[in-house]
């Protein structure tokens, strides 16, 4: 974009966040006659966290909110060379978003493409998202993390030190969320994940982390569509356990959370209860169980949280004779 500036001040508006933007200046003095080039490079500060519930098909114009910490070659672009619904989805190119492909041969690439997000509740969110990716092996896949907001990704660089794609496929750092359960790759069609989390409220990061390495791969690279997270106001019971194990009878307990009726199911008994510890009597010795509890909220109910238990033999009362 070239601007012809009447005055010694200039105000660019409409950029987008999270983006380095290269100014060059000269004085035209006349038809012709101009000075040289002055140079100057400003980073735009990254955009301000998006709310809870938040959705994302990418359809806006520019980058909806997402920041990028792209490699020289295979980076994120949100445009329409490939999507699962709409026009467009947030996808690796080797070819500036162009085309839906990546450059297996450009060496080791480590780039990002991330979002601030503000959960102002402690509690259990879900996460959904359509994804697809190719790739290689343990080698060339993406990840979806949830990261404090303090962490900013680095192109080229993968997180906690990490010097190989094949040992960070399933890593978790230290107050990271995996969102994805490790690398999604191997799948060239598009796919769909639906999971839940718990954490204190704050702002964090939700980024998606591409990388390859040099030893070749597959088409196509990782591509992202139709983002959704949402408080669960159902929480899924936590910390199920047992207490007081004999032979016949058992405690089972979990914390409540922010439900207050649930369902608790074992064998073929199902017991609908206000109370988060129950006590179950006969049962048999020397025996196997799971013991399974959902949250009830009015017509909605949780994900479940299962145990397993087993029973110890009847004691033997002493003298004893068979």
């Amino acid at each position: 974009q070239i601007v012809i500036a009447d005055n010694t001040t200039y105000t660019l508006a409409n950029l987008e966040p999270g983006l380095t933007y290269n100014i060059y200046l000269h004085a035209n003095c006349s038809e012709g006659d101009t000075s040289e080039n002055r140079y100057v490079s400003a980073t735009t500060l990254a955009s301000m966290p998006a709310s809870v519930p938040y959705t994302c098909d990418f359809e806006e114009e520019g980058n909806n909110g997402w920041s990028f910490a792209n490699d020289a070659t295979n980076a994120w672009y949100i445009d329409s060379a490939i999507y699962r619904a709409g026009t467009k989805s947030l996808y690796v190119s080797n070819t500036g978003g162009t085309t839906y492909a990546y450059d297996p041969s450009a060496g080791i690439q480590v780039s990002y493409a991330y979002r601030p997000i503000e959960f102002t509740t402690t509690g259990e969110y879900g996460v959904r998202y359509d994804w697809r990716c190719n790739g290689e092996s343990t080698f060339d896949w993406v990840r979806c993390f949830l990261v404090p907001n303090t962490y900013f990704p680095q192109a080229g660089m993968l997180p906690a030190g990490a010097t190989s794609s094949s040992t960070f496929n399933t890593v978790v750092p230290d107050g990271w969320m995996d969102l994805g359960g490790g690398k999604l790759n191997l799948l060239d069609t598009w796919q769909h994940v639906d999971t839940s989390f718990s954490l204190q409220e704050g702002t964090y990061r939700i980024i998606y982390l591409w990388t390859n390495d040099a030893s070749g791969g597959a088409q196509h690279p990782a591509a992202i569509d139709n983002i959704s997270l949402e408080r669960k106001l159902c929480p899924t019971p936590a910390n199920l356990r047992a207490a007081n194990l004999l032979a016949t009878t058992v405690d089972i307990a979990w914390d409540a959370l922010e439900a207050n009726r649930w369902k608790l199911t074992y064998d073929t008994v199902a017991i609908i209860t206000n109370d988060s510890v129950v006590s179950i009597s006969g049962l048999e010795p020397n025996s196997d169980y799971i013991f399974t509890v959902y949250a009830l909220c009015d017509a909605d109910s949780s994900s479940s949280i299962s145990l397993p238990v087993h029973t110890p033999c009847n004691a033997i009362e002493l003298p004893w004779s068979e």
